[in-house]
C-alpha cells in the first residue's frame, strides 16, 4: 500500500478538524439543550455524544502529527471553555434558587474539566516544544506538524 500524497494528507487532516468541529459544535448543542431542560450534563444522549466524538478523536490520532493534535485539541478545548463561560453567565442572569445552584455546579464542574484539559494541553505543547526543538533545532514546528 502506497503512502498518501501531501495532498492528500492535506485535505485529510482538514477534513479531519472540519469534522472535529462539526462534533464539538454538535456536543455543545446538546449540552445547551440539556442546560435548557435543567437536566444534568453528563446524562442520556450526551454522554452517548461525548463518548463517540472522543472515540473518533481516539481513533484517528496515530494518522495525525502530534503538533496538529495539540492545535486543534487546544482550539476545541477552548471552545467548550468558552461555552461555558457564557453559559455561566447566562444561568447568573436568568435562574435563581435551587435551579440555579444545581445549573452553577454542573457548569463549575465541566469549566474545571476544561480547565485541566487546557492546563494538560499547555504541558503536552511545552514538551513537544522541548523535545523536537533538540530533535530538529530552528525546524521543530515544520516536523512537529508533518511537513518535515
Amino acid at each position: 500500500m502506497e503512502q498518501l500524497t501531501e495532498k492528500a494528507y492535506g485535505a485529510f487532516l482538514i477534513f479531519y478538524g472540519l469534522f472535529l468541529l462539526a462534533c464539538t459544535v454538535w456536543n455543545l448543542k446538546i449540552i445547551y439543550g440539556c442546560y435548557q431542560k435543567g437536566c444534568p450534563f453528563q446524562e442520556g444522549y450526551h454522554k452517548v455524544v461525548a463518548n463517540v466524538v472522543l472515540g473518533i478523536v481516539f481513533f484517528f490520532q496515530a494518522l495525525t502529527p502530534l503538533g496538529y493534535r495539540l492545535i486543534v485539541l487546544f482550539f476545541l478545548v477552548g471552545m467548550h471553555l468558552l461555552f461555558f463561560v457564557l453559559l455561566s453567565r447566562h444561568n447568573k442572569v436568568n435562574h435563581t434558587g435551587e435551579q440555579y445552584l444545581f445549573l452553577d455546579h454542573e457548569i463549575k464542574s465541566m469549566e474545571w474539566r476544561m480547565v485541566l484539559g487546557l492546563v494538560l494541553l499547555v504541558i503536552a505543547g511545552f514538551l513537544m516544544y522541548r523535545e523536537w526543538s533538540y530533535w530538529y533545532g530552528s525546524n521543530w514546528l515544520h516536523a512537529a506538524v508533518g511537513l518535515k
